[in-house]
């Protein structure tokens, strides 16, 4: 019976999560598998959107002012999001902006950042995100692993460290 049991990787309706966590624990699944579904149901309830964040080689984000971890920056829409295969995850917003916070960018290079301007731009779903190439990266990526990571990005309750 478990392993009839699929995550509900089409809904972002907290109650659908809470549901399959529910019917995890019935059926006597391992604890990691239902902690998983409870974590995405209550992060979906707080907060349905998360931060999409890219991954790019650290040496490249030294004083950039997108940088929001120790390989991790925020795309902005001249970010060219069609072509890259860097890697990405899905972040909380909370996580994103003490990110920004955490890395000094230069005022004189770029001046200053409003970062709620930033992060509600990057802010999104993998079905409705306001990057004008997110359908392309959305091919590019596959629907599939969009989703998949985006609800990892709900189970997690802190950055690993090893992103920071």
């Amino acid at each position: 019976m478990i392993a009839r049991l699929a995550q509900p990787l089409h809904s972002f309706d907290p109650i659908d999560w809470f549901m399959y966590c529910d019917l995890l624990q019935d059926a006597g699944a391992s604890s990691r598998r239902w902690t998983f579904a409870r974590r995405v149901a209550e992060s979906l309830q707080r907060e349905p959107t998360l931060v999409l964040v890219l991954a790019c080689p650290a040496s490249s984000l030294q004083g950039h002012w997108l940088r929001v971890g120790r390989n991790w920056f925020v795309p902005t829409e001249a970010t060219m999001i069609d072509k890259y295969s860097g890697g990405y995850a899905w972040w909380h917003r909370d996580w994103a902006r003490r990110g920004l916070l955490r890395y000094p960018y230069l005022t004189e290079n770029y001046g200053v950042r409003d970062d709620n301007r930033l992060l509600d731009f990057a802010q999104g779903t993998p079905e409705k995100h306001q990057h004008s190439q997110f359908e392309t990266f959305r091919r590019l990526w596959s629907d599939k692993n969009l989703r998949s990571q985006f609800f990892r990005g709900h189970s997690l309750q802190r950055v690993p460290s090893v992103w920071l």
